[in-house]
């Protein structure tokens, strides 16, 4: 069932059920870069865990985002909740050249196949 619903993100608000997907494309530019975090970590309660956000691509680089989003893919502004991690977003750039290098080698198929 498709559900479309204006609501106020500032403040409080729960819902009764979980949200699969929510669009939010531009929503968060208005808003300085500590509301957008407040705002994503709301958003992120109200789904569940692998539910989907679609962002504007101005908003890619909220604060925050990494904490409970992960990207889809490479589909540009598509994000799946994650569970909560509040050192995800954190890492140092050590750390993630090291957690890269024992992720698993990306299979290609070769050209002409």
């Amino acid at each position: 069932m498709i559900n479309f619903k204006q609501y106020n993100m500032i403040d409080e608000f729960s819902f009764s059920t979980s949200f699969d997907m929510i669009l939010c494309r531009n929503l968060l530019k208005g808003f300085d870069e500590s509301k957008r975090e407040e705002i994503i970590k709301k958003i992120h309660k109200t789904q569940p865990i692998g539910g989907l956000l679609y962002i504007g691509k101005d908003e890619e680089n909220t604060k925050g985002l990494a904490k409970y989003y992960k990207p889809v893919s490479n589909i540009k502004c598509l994000y799946q909740a994650v569970p909560y991690d509040k050192n995800r977003a954190d890492l140092a750039p050590q750390k993630k050249e090291e957690e890269a290098k024992k992720a698993p080698p990306k299979i290609t198929r070769p050209a002409g196949l």
